[in-house]
């Protein structure tokens, strides 16, 4: 993923579909990794991790824990949307491969 702004002051951040790979691990808890290759998917699988969809991030946002954040799994777990961070509105737009995901009104 390209980082294009600062994702620790904005209050809107847009994740560009080409950023982002095709699946999500969740802990069913708060931690979201996105997996980038088959080696990440095979290991999130080790871990126990439900392996979703990158389509269905705004619904697992939506019941995540408090704890809750998106990090890039492997390697050096690159924060996406870092813990603590909060959004009014997180939105998956588009269809196909022209999606964006979009983080709206994030707290400082």
């Amino acid at each position: 993923m390209t980082k294009t702004i600062d994702l620790s002051t904005a209050k809107t951040i847009t994740i560009h579909r080409r950023d982002l790979p095709d699946f999500i691990a969740w802990d069913g808890c708060h931690k979201l990794y996105t997996l980038a290759t088959q080696k990440d998917i095979d290991e999130a699988k080790g871990y126990g991790y439900d392996i979703i969809i990158t389509a269905q991030l705004p619904s697992l946002w939506a019941v995540a824990c408090g704890l809750r954040f998106i990090q890039m799994f492997g390697g050096t777990f690159e924060d996406i949307v870092p813990q603590g961070r909060e959004c009014e509105k997180l939105t998956f737009t588009g269809f196909g491969r022209g999606n964006n995901l979009i983080f709206e009104g994030l707290d400082a």
